[in-house]
This record gives structure tokens, C-alpha cells and sequence, in this order.
């Protein structure tokens, strides 16, 4: 095979991409970009790139067929997990076309992307591993909570107490609960042939992150990590790249999940072990890979950003770079509590009406069920209905709550701070959870409506926060990019993540009733009154 080699490199538009690209090229090989970003940096970089659909989405596999007929790669290196899962269930229809796709199959995949199978299997095989707890009752404190099937350190929370563990069990649709273990982190890059013996591993301790990516790391001589990460990689016949996570405590080493793909902080490993890239080109080309004779210990990598300028008439997205701002609204335009307790009033009115009730009692017991539950509660109003024996009110009390019209007023500084940012040509828009007709008489109650550009009731696309769904549609009805657009929100448990995974800047406003909650790693900024974006320029970069 005397022609150059393509490789088909996914996900060119996370920040830690480039240097196996790099080296990629630097050996030769014509490296093609695919990202669902449309302004991804890699596309920008790349002689070739491409715009897909994500993994998980029904169009993906299509996208990458036209794209595979099209360039003729010689192989597939993907990253992001939805993507793997999709792509290894096709991988026979994938290598027909001649394209090697560098991934366990299938079925090894769906195993390293569910942290109870990779569970099972580690106990099976003797892998020291954290416990996983069956339910709530058997576990012991502090431990942690995280998806089944998430990936990174997305929704990772630690609990301390029992009060902790049921507050973090509601905000995960599939809680895993692990033993909470504390030490040194490391993570494991190996590189193994198709029968899953390991060529390379190189395991690296992690000193520094920033949003769960490695900056700064050193590789580390552990024999017995390495040797039991042999063992994972044959059992699991970790084909191409995979990257392990341990932790060394005082107890001994415990491994918790892998990721068939390489990791973030990987090109640790491959400056460390030019083998990984040889034996990788080799293995594309269908040559027998020499395993790794070793890698240099003690190495040491810093990381540092970089930057790509583009001219507005070179975008893959042709959608203006227009800075757009986006409001959550209740708490964070007005304080809810207007709302609620006027609304709590008329129930109570209501109720003590019909029924021959206390008002005092039942709107005390209103007011202590929503403080003590939140707003987020669903069941408010069937608890308080249950309390008076009065189940069939139901529909009745929630429609007096949603057609609520007694007076509310934005927090004071508010409809300046919209004016001004009017007068700097910010496009503003508003996503709000709740009743459809409701929020819209909340908005025009406030005076609000004439200044926003777009605004998105969640109810009508069937997707409240914390899903991404709401924000991309903000963004087309703005014609707006996430990388310059900006959210502003109180509540740490909904507001920001589907912001964030889009790729927006997020401020969360310290106002209502979620003040007190601890922020997390969706939250970029924190201010206490919204005025304070407006001297803001050069940290937001707005107006």
C-alpha cells in the first residue's frame, strides 16, 4: 500500500483533538474531519471535514455511509460514545466498503459504555473494582452517584449523608451508586491488536483537570496496573484505542470504568510511546503491530490553549456571529415567589370556599409543602389535596394556579439591563419551563414581552431543561451560534447543563429559592444582580 492513508478522525471540535491529529499527520497520514458542531476549530483546520448528525442520531449512520463512499478512508477513529455504540453495531457494513473501523465490536462496547456491566465483568475476571451498592438502604457514606450510561464526569455527585443521596438519586434517570474511593487518579491509555492483546499501556497520573480534561499529567511505571489492565484488554478485546480509569488509595488500586476510544489527555501517552501511532498505521494497513518495548517514565505534560480566527466568509456555519443572550424566567427576571403565593392565596380562598375549610390552615400548608419541597416538587398540590381528603380538586386547583393574573414586577434593575442591551445590539430570547399559557401571561404581566427576540416554551417541544433541545432552538430562532451566545439562569439543578452542552457561556443569577445550592460545573460565572452583566465587556465579551 504505497498511496498515503486516510483516516476519518471524529469529534475535531474538542479542544484536546488536535495533538493526535497532529501527530497523525506528522506521520503521514491525510487525516479527514468530521464533527456535529458546525463551528468546530478541526474543520476549520482540516483540508477536509465534514458536519454530521450526533451518534445518537437516527441520521447518523447515513451521514457517515455517503461519507466513507465518498473520501474512501482506509479507517474510522471515532470518540464520543453514542458515536462508538452507533458506529461498532455497523462496523460489518462499515469494513465492507474497505474502512477499518479502529473499535472493540459491539458488544464490547455496550459493555464499557454500562458501568454496571463493566462491573460485572471486573468482579467476574477478579478486577478490583469499588463496590456498587444494590439500592439505597445498603449503602455506606460518603459514596458516589453517576449515570449508568453516562461518560466523563458529566452528573458525577458525591453524597455524604442519606438526605445527600436522595437529592442526587432524583436529578439521574439511571443512578449507578459506587463506593466513594479516595486517592491518586489515573488513567490508562492502551493501544491493542484485534485479538485485544495490549501493544501499548501507558498508565498516566492526572495533576491537574479543567471540566474533567486532563492539563496537566505524568506517566507512571505501575506494574500492576499495567498487568491488570492486560487482563481488561483481552477480556473486553479492547481492538484500536482505549483509555482506563483507576484510582491508587491506601487500600490498593480499584478500576472504574473504560472508554474504547482515546482519552483527552492520551497524547501524554503517544509522545511517550511513538509506538502507538506506528503500530496504529500499521494495523490500517493490515501489518502485523510489533508490541511496545516501553514508554518514558516520568514524562510530563502541560497543557495550553490555542486559538482559530475566522473570517465571517470562511464559516462552515453560515449563520452570523451575532451575540445573543438568553434568559431563564422565573427567579432569575422576577422573583417566583410573587407568583406562588398570590397563587396559593386564591387556592386557599377557593378551597375554604367550597369546602368549609380553614384558608389560614390551608394556605400555611401550602406555603410549608412548596418551601420544603420546592417548586420543582410535581406533586405539590396532590400532597395538600390528600392532606384535606379532597383528591377529585385536582383539576380544579391546578387550573386556578396556571390562570393566576394578580399583579407581579420584574427585580428593579431588569427592564434597564434589557434596554441596555437592546441599545448594544445583543439578541435576547427567554426559555421557560411550565404551563404554555401561563409563562405567556407571566411575560406580558411583567412587561417584558416587547424586548425579547425569540422566546421558547419548553412544554411545546416536549423537552423541559435540563435538555439541549430547548437551547438549539433558540439558537436557530435567534440565528445565533452557542459559541457566542450567552445564558443566564438560578438554578443550578435544571438551568445550565443544557446550555453548557451546547457550547454556551452560562451565568447563573444568585436570586430565589436555589440560591443556597452549591454551584456545579455547568456554571461558568455568578453574579447577584443581572445589571452586573452590563459591566461585564471584556469577561463575557457582551455588547
Amino acid at each position: 500500500m504505497n498511496e498515503k492513508i486516510k483516516v476519518i478522525r471524529s469529534a475535531v471540535g474538542s479542544m484536546t483533538s488536535w495533538g493526535l491529529i497532529e501527530e497523525l499527520q506528522k506521520a503521514g497520514v491525510e487525516v479527514i474531519g468530521m464533527d456535529s458542531n458546525p463551528i468546530s476549530f478541526g474543520l476549520h483546520l482540516l483540508k477536509k471535514s465534514y458536519i454530521v448528525p450526533r451518534g445518537d442520531d437516527p441520521n447518523f449512520i447515513k451521514g457517515i455511509l455517503k461519507i466513507v463512499d465518498k473520501t474512501q478512508p482506509d479507517a474510522i477513529l471515532s470518540g464520543p460514545e453514542e458515536e462508538l455504540l452507533t458506529l461498532s453495531k455497523n462496523k460489518e457494513i462499515i469494513e465492507e466498503r474497505g474502512t477499518l473501523l479502529l473499535c472493540p465490536d459491539y458488544e464490547y462496547v455496550e459493555i464499557c459504555t454500562d458501568k454496571r456491566k463493566t462491573n460485572e465483568v471486573f468482579n467476574r475476571i477478579g478486577i478490583p473494582t469499588p463496590e456498587l451498592f444494590t439500592d439505597a438502604d445498603s449503602v455506606k457514606f460518603p459514596c458516589m452517584i453517576k449515570p449508568r450510561f453516562g461518560r466523563g464526569s458529566s452528573d458525577i455527585y458525591i453524597a455524604k449523608n442519606e438526605e445527600n443521596l436522595r437529592f442526587y438519586l432524583k436529578k439521574i434517570e439511571e443512578p449507578v451508586i459506587q463506593e466513594f474511593v479516595q486517592g491518586e487518579e489515573y488513567t490508562v491509555d492502551i493501544l491493542a491488536d484485534k485479538d485485544g492483546n495490549a501493544l501499548s499501556i501507558v498508565p498516566r497520573s492526572r495533576l491537574g483537570t479543567e471540566s474533567g480534561i486532563s492539563v496537566k499529567g505524568k506517566t507512571v511505571y505501575d506494574k500492576e496496573i499495567i498487568d491488570y489492565c492486560k487482563k481488561i484488554a483481552k477480556e473486553l478485546k479492547l481492538f484500536g484505542p482505549s483509555c482506563i480509569q483507576c484510582i491508587r488509595s491506601k487500600e490498593g488500586v480499584k478500576f472504574i470504568e473504560v472508554n474504547t476510544r482515546f482519552g483527552g489527555g492520551s497524547i501524554l501517552s503517544i509522545k511517550a510511546d511513538p509506538t502507538i501511532i506506528s503500530n496504529l498505521i500499521k494495523m490500517i494497513k493490515g501489518e502485523k503491530p510489533e508490541p511496545s518495548k516501553g514508554f518514558k517514565e516520568g514524562f510530563v505534560m502541560l497543557r495550553y490553549y490555542s486559538e482559530v480566527f475566522i473570517e465571517g466568509g470562511d464559516q462552515k456555519d453560515k449563520r452570523s456571529f451575532m451575540k445573543a443572550i438568553i434568559f431563564d424566567l422565573d427567579n432569575t427576571l422576577y422573583d417566583a415567589e410573587q407568583y406562588y403565593i398570590g397563587a396559593f392565596k386564591r387556592t386557599a380562598n377557593y378551597l375554604s370556599g367550597k369546602y368549609n375549610l380553614s384558608k389560614q390552615e390551608i394556605y400555611k400548608r401550602l406555603v410549608n409543602l412548596w418551601k420544603e419541597k420546592t417548586s420543582m416538587y410535581s406533586r405539590l398540590f396532590n400532597d395538600l389535596l390528600d392532606f384535606f381528603n379532597l383528591g377529585n380538586e385536582l383539576e380544579n386547583v391546578i387550573k386556578i394556579f396556571n390562570n393566576y393574573d394578580g399583579e407581579i414586577k420584574p427585580y428593579p434593575d431588569v427592564i434597564p439591563t434589557v434596554k441596555e442591551l437592546k441599545k448594544r445590539n445583543c439578541k435576547l430570547g427567554i426559555i421557560t419551563d411550565g404551563n404554555v399559557e401561563r409563562q405567556k401571561r407571566k411575560i406580558k404581566s411583567l412587561g417584558l414581552d416587547r424586548f425579547f427576540d425569540a422566546i421558547v416554551f419548553t412544554k411545546e417541544l416536549d423537552n423541559p431543561k435540563p435538555s439541549e433541545i430547548p437551547f438549539r432552538e433558540a439558537m436557530d430562532k435567534l440565528k445565533a451560534i452557542p459559541q457566542n451566545s450567552l445564558y443566564v439562569g438560578d438554578n443550578p439543578l435544571i438551568d445550565f447543563e443544557g446550555a453548557k452542552k451546547v457550547g454556551m457561556k452560562t451565568i447563573r443569577v444568585l436570586k430565589g429559592g436555589f440560591r443556597d445550592i452549591p454551584e456545579n460545573r455547568y456554571i461558568d460565572y455568578e453574579i447577584n444582580e443581572l445589571k452586573e452583566l452590563l459591566n461585564m465587556r471584556e469577561k463575557y465579551e457582551i455588547g
